[in-house]
């Protein structure tokens, strides 16, 4: 189970990661240039960016301790999938399948810790 939980967190750390950072960049450059309330919506979208950009770096330190250190896989990926679901507040709603993702691949490094222990 530690293999697909590495390879779910790092093929959706890297995917998430690169759309993440340009709905970052986008969202900052549409903000200066728009007005009135698109103004608010769009530098909404760019900090939605940011927390999956966030929650990308935590997914793949994740799948990195899916392998080393199984224990912390499940907390790190957890803690990634919640940032995602914040994210997904913010207006940026492909955030929420990237929590999704990330739920997944710590239930199956929270099934692999069982598994080892029994």
């Amino acid at each position: 189970m530690h293999v697909v939980s590495l390879v779910l967190s790092l093929i959706g750390g890297i995917i998430s990661f690169v759309q993440g950072g340009c709905l970052m960049c986008a969202g900052g450059v549409a903000s200066s240039l728009a007005e009135g309330a698109d103004k608010a919506d769009m530098a909404a979208m760019g900090g939605g960016g940011f927390l999956v950009l966030c929650a990308a770096i935590c997914a793949i330190v994740g799948g990195i301790f899916a392998v080393l250190h199984k224990g912390s896989a499940k907390i790190v990926l957890g803690v990634s999938a919640g940032l995602c679901v914040l994210a997904s507040f913010t207006g940026y709603s492909d955030a929420f399948i990237w929590a999704v993702v990330y739920a997944v691949a710590a239930f199956c490094s929270y099934r692999d810790v069982k598994q080892s222990a029994s």
